[in-house]
């Protein structure tokens, strides 16, 4: 598999070159973020592993390859190829059980059926990963305010998409994180809390 891997990507950096392009985007959509996040998790990754397929990175020198459609499902994507007219391929070593991911692939469409959401979850993991080992500016807001939460012992129950919405709430906005406690302004405001 990884050196199939690495032979497609040689040849999309060829085409490339042999093009003058400088981007190469790729159809890598939430179903195969989940499989690659899992796969690691199985391997024991560490969080780089965990990260999945990052959005961009270098191809080759002066080429960078992009995936715009990681938070798009394989039906959404097929439904607006169809749409178009968008010619597109097929691979047909995906409907082959030897391979890792396609053995994964085959189960995973019946969890779906259980957690309809399991793309865009594990999707939304992966990309807090990511966030959180570039340390950028919304992982560190998230981080403080969740430190700011566990200092008053009222980060217990929170749910992560409550601190996600005071994150994105507008100015002077009440968000509810849990039963008495909510933030205005990435300040917390817990009726009888400190």
């Amino acid at each position: 598999e990884a050196a199939l891997r690495a032979a497609r990507y040689a040849a999309l950096e060829r085409i490339a070159r042999d093009c003058g392009a400088s981007l190469v985007a790729t159809a890598h959509c939430a179903e195969d973020q989940t499989e690659t996040v899992l796969l690691a998790l199985f391997r024991g990754s560490g969080l780089d592993g965990l990260a999945g397929m990052p959005p961009r990175r270098p191809l080759a020198a002066g080429i960078e390859l992009v995936r715009p459609f990681l938070r798009f499902t394989h039906a959404e994507l097929h439904a607006e190829l169809h749409r178009t007219g968008l010619p597109y391929a097929l691979d047909p070593t995906n409907a082959q059980a030897r391979y890792r991911r396609n053995a994964l692939r085959a189960r995973l469409d019946d969890l779906r059926a259980d957690f309809p959401h399991l793309d865009a979850s594990v999707a939304r993991c992966a990309e807090i990963v990511r966030a959180e080992r570039a340390g950028d500016d919304r992982a560190r807001a998230r981080n403080d305010l969740r430190e700011r939460l566990r200092e008053r012992d009222l980060l217990r129950d929170v749910p992560f998409e409550r601190i996600e919405a005071a994150l994105d709430a507008a100015p002077d906005a009440r968000v509810f994180l849990k039963p008495g406690v909510e933030a205005v302004n990435g300040e917390i405001d817990a009726q009888g809390g400190s």
